[in-house]
C-alpha cells in the first residue's frame, strides 16, 4: 500500500524554533514574494502555498499579549520551502503578528486566493480594562501583509470552526455554538455577512480542507407530546446554500404523513466520517433491546439526493454489522479507502477490508500490516504520496 512507512517523533520540528518579527498595525510591512500557486495541507498548522510554507511559530498561550505586531512565538510566519532542510539559516518573515492559538485542534490556517485566514484570542478590553482573551476572533489578511479584517467574535476560545470554500470558489466561516445545550452551525460569508445559522443538531462531521459542505443529524421534536423522538435524520448542508437539505429519516412506519418509514419505530443514525468524498456512518432500529444490532455503512456523499429517504438509505456498501466496530471505528483511525480502513493497535498498524469479514485468513476482516514498538505508541497523523506519517508524543 506504501512504499513507506515513517514514524516522526515531531511532525515539524522547526516550528519549535522562534524567530524575531516587529511591526505596527499602521505600517505593518512584509518582504514581498511571488505568492502564487497551489495550496496544501490546507486548514493545519502547517500550509504550503507554491515556494513557500506558512507556519505557527511555536505553541503560545491564548493569554500571551497579543496587540496586533507585538507576538513573535506563536505567529505565522512565511519561508521558502526549499529553506526547510536548514532552518538556522533561513529567511523567515512574520506574516500575521498574532498569537495563532484556539482550543480546536483539528483547524489552523487557512488560505484561499490571496487571503490567510485565521482564528486568534481577542485583545479587546472590556469596560474595567480586562483583556476578553476567552473570545475568538476569526480573521482574515492578504499575503502582502495588508487588510488584516476580523470578520466575526465569538465567546468560547475552543470553539470548533472551520474556513470553507464553496463550490463556486467563495469562502466562508463555519463555527459551532451552544446554548441551552443545543448545538448549533453558523455561517458567515468573507465579508462577515451571516448566510445561515441552523435549528438544534444533534451531531456533525466536517470533511477534508477541500470538500464544499458537511453532514448533520437532528432529533426530531414531537410538538403535540413536548418530547424529543427515539429517532433522528440525516441532512447535508452545502456551503453558501440558505437551507440544508434532509436525505434519510429515522421515522418509523407508524407515521402517518405518506412518506415510508423505516422499522416500527425508527431508526437512529450515527455520523462517523466524512473524507475522500465518502460518507461513514451506522444505523440501529429504535428498539427497547439494549443488544440492537448496528449497521455500518460508506456511501459516496455525492449520490445521496435530497428527499430520496428510502433510496439514500439503499445506497453505499455495508462494511461492518459490528464485530471489532469500536476498535475499527474509533476517533483515531484513518480512512484510507472503504476497503482499507487504518488504525494503530496492540499488533501495529492494522487493516480493516470489509470485503474480507468472511475470509478466515483475516479477523473478521482485520490484519496486521506493519509493527515497530514505536507505532503502537503513535498517532496516524497523515498520508501524502506513498508514505503514512505518524505523530508520538513524548511527555
Amino acid at each position: 500500500m506504501f512504499k513507506k512507512i515513517l514514524s516522526l517523533l515531531a511532525l515539524i520540528a522547526m516550528c519549535a524554533v522562534l524567530f524575531c518579527g516587529c511591526g505596527k498595525e499602521s505600517s505593518w510591512s512584509v518582504k514581498k514574494v511571488n505568492y502564487a500557486g497551489e495550496v496544501s495541507s490546507n486548514g493545519g498548522f502547517l500550509v504550503e502555498k507554491g515556494d513557500y510554507v506558512y507556519f505557527i511559530n511555536g505553541n503560545e498561550g491564548y493569554t500571551a499579549s497579543n496587540n496586533f505586531g507585538d507576538p513573535v512565538k506563536g505567529s505565522l510566519v512565511r519561508m521558502k520551502k526549499s529553506d526547510v532542510s536548514a532552518p538556522e539559516k533561513a529567511e523567515v518573515d512574520v506574516l500575521v503578528p498574532k498569537v495563532l492559538s484556539s482550543g480546536d485542534y483539528e483547524a489552523g490556517v487557512y488560505i484561499y486566493g490571496d487571503y490567510v485566514y485565521y482564528a486568534t484570542p481577542t485583545s479587546i478590553k472590556d469596560k474595567t480594562g480586562t483583556i476578553q482573551n476567552e473570545y475568538l476572533d476569526f480573521c482574515k489578511m492578504k499575503l502582502d501583509g495588508k487588510n488584516n479584517t476580523v470578520l466575526q467574535r465569538v465567546e468560547g476560545n475552543a470553539t470548533t470552526f472551520r474556513f470553507v470554500e464553496s463550490a463556486d470558489g467563495k469562502v466562508y466561516l463555519v463555527y459551532i455554538t451552544t446554548a441551552d445545550s443545543k448545538t448549533v452551525i453558523n455561517v458567515y460569508d468573507n465579508s462577515g455577512n451571516k448566510v445561515f445559522v441552523s435549528d438544534a443538531v444533534s451531531a456533525y462531521v466536517f470533511g477534508d480542507a477541500n470538500d464544499n459542505c458537511m453532514y448533520f443529524t437532528r432529533t426530531t421534536h414531537n410538538e403535540d407530546l413536548d418530547t424529543d423522538e427515539s429517532f433522528n435524520d440525516l441532512y447535508r448542508y452545502s456551503f453558501g446554500a440558505k437551507e440544508e437539505e434532509k436525505l434519510i429519516t429515522g421515522a418509523g412506519s407508524y407515521r402517518d404523513d405518506g412518506i415510508p418509514g423505516t422499522g416500527s419505530l425508527g431508526v437512529t443514525y450515527t455520523l462517523i466520517k466524512y473524507t475522500g468524498g465518502t460518507l461513514y456512518y451506522s444505523y440501529a432500529q429504535v428498539s427497547s433491546s439494549s443488544d440492537a444490532a448496528t449497521t455500518y455503512k460508506a456511501v459516496e456523499a455525492s449520490t445521496l439526493v435530497k428527499g430520496e429517504y428510502k433510496n439514500n438509505l439503499a445506497k453505499g456498501d455495508v462494511i461492518s454489522n459490528g464485530t471489532n466496530a469500536s476498535t475499527i471505528f474509533s476517533s483515531k483511525t484513518y480512512y484510507y479507502a472503504k476497503d482499507a480502513i487504518l488504525y494503530v493497535g496492540d499488533k501495529g498498524l492494522m487493516k480493516y477490508d470489509y470485503t474480507k469479514e468472511s475470509d478466515t485468513t483475516t479477523n473478521f476482516g482485520v490484519t496486521s500490516i506493519y509493527y515497530d514498538s514505536t507505532v503502537t505508541g503513535a498517532t496516524i497523523a497523515f498520508v501524502k504520496g506513498d508514505y503514512m506519517y505518524f505523530a508520538l508524543l513524548q511527555n
